[in-house]
């Protein structure tokens, strides 16, 4: 979209925050009721709508790019109610957020959402020691561009109490910015095509440097068996079923 249907999106939302009676000079009213989310869509669909509003037109446009997202009502109040203080200071505790189903853009917009309110909850509670995991997985369908919420926990996480764990089918589906930022890569029998796996654990790994060693290893593993880089060091693990931990 161009900068004049993004205009139109804010200035739906800045409308849905008016109707709500939140203002940002009013300190008072920001503890007031945050306005449904649906009514930016509502608000947005009423500039298109009116006859003399100067965003009308880009309106429109922004109105067909997003109705999708809205369509099957994904973010509605009901449901449990969590928030993230609880989340983070409950002991042992597992949330999944089930994605199946959505529209390949609908899901990932869910997900950098939820990410960047993640993110601002963090930078508002300051630095700290970490304290839990953000697990990602089908990771590649994530972006990890400068300016992403991947991107930020990849670089800033740590700092702020995040550890996060990525899992994909291949590991070019990250950046450099992912595997520079990680310290730890579990591989599971992989093709190496043009050597671009084994290269970038090569340049990671203390003990093995020759990368063409590297791809003989991650293309001939058994079932069962991982080459592991932790610490800038790599070695061939064996990870046990489910089924044989349970027992």
């Amino acid at each position: 979209m161009g900068i004049q249907q993004k205009e139109a999106i804010i200035e739906a939302v800045e409308n849905s925050f008016s109707a709500a009676d939140i203002s940002p000079d009013d300190k008072s009213s920001w503890k007031k009721p945050l306005p449904q989310f649906n009514i930016v869509h509502r608000m947005l669909r009423r500039i298109a709508e009116s006859d003399d509003h100067h965003l009308r037109n880009p309106a429109k446009t922004a109105y067909s790019h997003i109705s999708t997202f809205f369509r099957f009502n994904i973010i509605r109040n009901c449901g449990e109610k969590l928030t993230w203080k609880e989340m983070i200071k409950s002991k042992g505790g597992t949330w999944i957020v089930q994605l199946k189903g959505l529209d390949y853009y609908v899901s990932m917009i869910i997900t950098e959402m939820l990410l960047w309110n993640l993110i601002n909850y963090l930078q508002s509670e300051g630095p700290s020691e970490v304290r839990f995991l953000v697990i990602l997985d089908e990771a590649h369908k994530l972006s990890f561009d400068k300016g992403t919420p991947v991107e930020w926990i990849l670089r800033e996480g740590r700092k702020f109490g995040v550890g996060v764990i990525l899992a994909s089918q291949q590991l070019e589906d990250y950046s450099k910015v992912a595997i520079a930022n990680t310290s730890t890569k579990i591989v599971f029998q992989n093709h190496d095509d043009y050597y671009s796996l084994s290269k970038a654990l090569a340049k990671k790994s203390k003990n093995i440097s020759d990368y063409r060693k590297i791809s003989d290893i991650i293309t001939t593993l058994d079932r069962g068996k991982a080459f592991v880089l932790s610490e800038n060091i790599g070695r061939i693990v064996s990870i046990d079923s489910l089924k044989s931990r349970g027992d």
